[in-house]
């Protein structure tokens, strides 16, 4: 491992999204609670909440989808061996993530006041919105939506919720393919929804 020559901005001066900031995370709860981060969660959240899902990025899990790419005009499978826990790992189903969603409006872990806490220092990142606490606050034509997404290995992930309208749009997909790529865009998509069914 190599030391930094120099920070990039000074702290509090600016904003820039880091995965390490989450493995680090990961190291943390490791050396508190003696547990990964992949048990720790089972634990205190994945079980309390009920939720099936895990933190194994490698696990074999029955009927779990095959993630792809295009290489060419051929599909070619997009898995990754990368075990690194806390900036994703994650294996779950979309209608886990709406269960998990409901946390944003009524907490049953973390205390009554951890939405508050999530986003009293939120970090304003520009025209995305304020980030805090892995999430992204920005309004959408006058409706507060929490916003996050990812991908790693041709799976993808879109996570948007209208706390105060206790709705949830999110999806998954096992492709990266350009068309499928997440982008503001495809909140776009997912917040029109949002809003015509609101």
């Amino acid at each position: 491992m190599r030391e930094a020559d120099a920070l990039d901005f000074p702290p509090g001066e600016r904003w820039a999204y880091s995965n390490s900031n989450y493995f680090l995370l990961g190291q943390i709860v490791l050396q508190v609670t003696g547990d990964d981060l992949g048990a720790f969660l089972d634990r205190e959240v994945f079980g309390p909440l009920g939720l099936d899902a895990v933190m194994e990025p490698t696990a074999a899990i029955p009927s779990k989808a095959t993630s792809y790419a295009r290489d060419g005009d051929r599909w070619v499978v997009a898995d990754s061996p990368w075990e690194q826990l806390g900036d994703g790992g994650i294996q779950t189903t979309p209608t886990q993530l709406v269960k998990w969603a409901t946390q944003y409006w009524a907490p049953t872990i973390g205390g009554a006041d951890v939405n508050t806490i999530r986003l009293t220092d939120a970090i304003d990142t520009g025209d995305s919105g304020r980030y805090g606490f892995g999430i992204i606050e920005a309004p959408i034509e006058g409706v507060r939506t929490l916003t996050h997404a990812g991908g790693w290995a041709g799976f993808v992930t879109s996570f948007v919720v209208a706390p105060d309208e206790r709705l949830v749009v999110t999806g998954t997909c096992n492709s990266t393919s350009p068309h499928l790529e997440i982008a503001p865009p495809y909140y776009e998509v997912g917040i029109s929804i949002l809003l015509d069914w609101l």
